[in-house]
């Protein structure tokens, strides 16, 4: 079979990001193609001709509009070569390195039968950066401007799934909660039945998905059928197989139905994610925690923030606090890193009153040991208040001026000094 090696081919798309190849030895024989700097022509054109054959629509670098209008009606869309070159191979030698990782842990699975999640990857230590640089893809954000009618939006977090060889198939699912407990979820149902959604999910395939490896099975359309319909056991009729080679991008609407396939071939199929927020998105529509629609805020510290592309940067910039800590005004991604405390930023002027309000004794610490507005006394006091108040069921009227005494000596503490 042909075979080209990577090294020196061209890159159709302007990378914001260089990256750097690691060295990442991997030993398990399933995740070979993984570190192999090459790609099998033959392989990409078959599985090229899967997807023509399934009846399945791919779009290339030039046709964002049409891939756009496509994710619209059908509820996903799948993007060949948005990483090609050594941007592919970084990320395919990162995911082989998750793949270990996770299996290590988990290794009953947290899928299923050899299916697993890669969990959080926006706060991995050590690959939490790379999983996020092929957000700024030139062909993938000019798919979502079009989708979207705005270049604002942002990035939510960063995850993945993969199949090792002898993966079952799974089943038909939504990524959300079943319709009739949407509520759970969202402050009102009729949030979710928009016809443009407030998310969107994009895998990267690391391998080729073809008929061995087993494609992800997507229903059109039925994104927009999520919130009368329920999810069906077996596929209905128009369900298409997303084939598709390496460094291809599936973008989808997290209503779809959809599912994995068995894994045949004796190699890894891992997928990265990343999810995508609407310019008009706000976390306030959640009822409760849900980590993949809350932004992953203190997953990329300032320094980090500081040194990413232009492009990147502003994708990223819900990833770090984005106003003080203590008076919560906005916090400026272009003002220096001063002020950091355990993920939280303060604001020059709350660092700098802080600093002065110290004594002797206390301000030979420095500010990474100490917090601004930590006042526990203050807390504990008001905490005790409150206890004695309920227990001896005492009257509102009786409670209010004991809360105004205290909130004024919370006030005055703060501004004063900062306990240990």
């Amino acid at each position: 079979m042909d075979q080209v090696n990577l090294d020196g081919a061209s890159n159709p798309f302007q990378y914001l990001f260089v990256p750097t190849i690691p060295d990442m030895p991997l030993d398990e024989e399933w995740l070979n193609q993984l570190a192999t700097p090459n790609v099998n022509l033959a392989a990409r054109a078959n599985t090229l001709q899967l997807a023509q054959d399934e009846g399945l629509k791919v779009f290339s670098a030039h046709e964002p509009q049409a891939a756009a209008e496509f994710l619209l009606k059908n509820g996903f869309v799948v993007l060949i070569d948005v990483l090609t070159g050594t941007a592919l191979q970084k990320m395919q030698q990162v995911s082989g390195e998750l793949v270990q990782e996770v299996v290590r842990k988990r290794p009953e699975g947290s899928r299923g039968d050899q299916r697993w999640t890669m969990g959080m990857t926006t706060d991995h230590v050590q690959y939490g950066q790379a999983c996020l640089e092929p957000a700024s893809n030139i062909f993938l954000c000019d798919v979502l401007a079009h989708f979207w009618n705005s270049t604002k939006f942002t990035l939510l977090c960063s995850g993945g799934d993969f199949s090792l060889p002898g993966a079952g198939m799974q089943n038909m699912h939504a990524d959300l909660p079943q319709r009739d407990k949407i509520h759970e979820v969202f402050c009102y149902p009729r949030y979710i039945e928009a016809t443009t959604p407030p998310t969107l999910k994009v895998y990267f395939a690391l391998a080729d998905l073809n008929e061995e490896t087993g494609p992800p099975v997507f229903v059109p359309g039925s994104h927009l059928r999520y919130a009368y319909c329920n999810v069906p056991q077996a596929d209905p009729e128009g369900s298409k197989r997303a084939f598709c080679p390496a460094g291809s991008a599936i973008v989808m609407d997290l209503r779809i139905w959809h599912h994995g396939t068995p894994n045949r071939s004796q190699l890894a199929r891992p997928m990265t994610s990343l999810h995508y927020a609407a310019p008009w998105y706000n976390e306030a529509v959640l009822t409760k925690a849900s980590p993949y629609w809350m932004y992953h805020r203190g997953s990329v510290s300032r320094e980090q923030l500081l040194q990413m592309p232009q492009r990147l940067r502003q994708l990223c910039c819900n990833l770090v606090y984005q106003q003080c800590q203590q008076c919560n005004c906005p916090a400026d991604i272009n003002k220096p890193s001063e002020g950091w405390y355990k993920w939280s930023w303060y604001c020059e002027s709350c660092n700098d009153e802080w600093r002065k309000s110290h004594t002797s004794e206390s301000s030979s610490r420095t500010f990474s040991q100490r917090k601004p507005n930590d006042t526990p006394y203050a807390k504990r006091l008001l905490l005790i208040c409150i206890g004695i108040a309920l227990f001896k069921n005492i009257r509102r009227t009786t409670i209010a001026p004991s809360f105004r005494c205290i909130l004024h000596y919370i006030s005055r503490k703060q501004r004063s000094s900062a306990a240990p």
